[in-house]
């Protein structure tokens, strides 16, 4: 009975492994689907090079019931930074930041109705000067352009892009410091142009 158990235990966990290794064969602006790419659960995939010498940072892959994925690329040399908390953590030049949010249909939410609290929550705490529409293969982006309000935060302006896809919310920040002289706006354009979405999963 144990080697029953044991069996189908062995079984049940290469089915959830085949399950998370698999990929889309194709993304929604046509493109073949690359393995190579920076994978956020099996809804978007980014370009390997970025641009701006972007390097992926953070891409973390955590086994649970969350249908939530994100990841951080950054730019220029890492330097020690305490935050306000009291942590030491790594300050860069610039940093871009991804999201990509599982709506929870149980709970009452819509992919539209968290993409406006998002918005909201950074036109609160950010200085926000413009907000515009932007497209990119196919997909359409509300941006928003900010300056810091406070001390607090070591990034001192930035640009983000807030859309839907299917029933995920997607969320993409570059912010950079006071002494990174390239433009946000245009790195994150750049960067969203090397980002591709899971034809399956529909618009």
């Amino acid at each position: 009975m144990r080697r029953i158990l044991k069996s189908a235990g062995l079984l049940a966990l290469s089915l959830l492994l085949a399950g998370c290794s698999s990929y889309p064969e194709k993304a929604a602006d046509g493109s073949d689907w690359n393995k190579e790419w920076t994978i956020l659960g099996r809804v978007a995939g980014v370009e390997t090079d970025p641009g701006h010498g972007l390097v992926l940072s953070e891409n973390p892959v955590v086994l649970t019931g969350s249908d939530n994925f994100y990841a951080t690329w950054a730019a220029g040399e890492a330097r020690p930074f305490t935050n306000e908390e009291g942590k030491e953590t790594d300050l860069y030049d610039a940093q871009v930041y991804m999201l990509v949010y599982g709506n929870d249909a149980k709970k009452g939410e819509t992919p539209e109705a968290t993409m406006e609290e998002w918005m909201d929550r950074e036109r609160q705490s950010y200085d926000v000067w413009g907000e515009r529409t932007l497209e990119i293969g196919g997909q359409t982006y509300q941006i928003l352009d900010y300056q810091v309000v406070t001390e607090s935060n070591p990034y001192s302006r930035g640009t983000s892009a807030f859309t839907v896809y299917g029933d995920y919310t997607i969320t993409v920040e570059a912010a950079g410091t006071e002494e990174y002289e390239e433009d946000t706006a245009q790195v994150l354009a750049d960067f969203l142009s090397a980002c591709h979405y899971n034809a399956e999963l529909g618009r």
